[in-house]
């Protein structure tokens, strides 16, 4: 990950993947001075939004790894994109042990229309 500026602020890779699959994605939250960032009894949510809209269609838990302490896991089930399909925006939303709230990073998804 890296830190925003006002001209990126998509900071993840863009990603995409057919509606109705499983997906693990993992983040590596760092400082702009590339440190890794302890996240120990912190607490995570992952949100995916339609791009351009502001309402979360989704909202995971993010689970930390424990090794290394700046490594998040969020589980997406098949069941929790079967009825989606566009363009949508990620942003991670991470609460630190001592309160603190702090958003590291945004990127798009893209997801294709499951045949069923």
């Amino acid at each position: 990950m890296g830190t925003f500026s006002a001209l990126n602020i998509f900071n993840l890779s863009e990603m995409a993947f057919i509606a109705g699959e499983d997906q693990e994605i993992t983040f590596n939250v760092y400082t702009s001075a590339s440190v890794a960032v302890d996240l120990s009894g912190g607490t995570i949510t992952w949100y995916l939004t339609r791009y351009g809209d502001s309402n979360a269609v989704l909202s995971l838990a993010g689970t930390l790894s424990g090794s290394p302490v700046n490594q998040i896991m969020v589980k997406v089930a098949d069941t929790d994109t079967l009825a989606l399909s566009g363009k949508y925006l990620q942003q991670l939303k991470i609460v630190e042990a001592s309160g603190s709230v702090i958003r590291p990073s945004q990127g798009l998804v893209f997801i294709s229309q499951a045949i069923v």
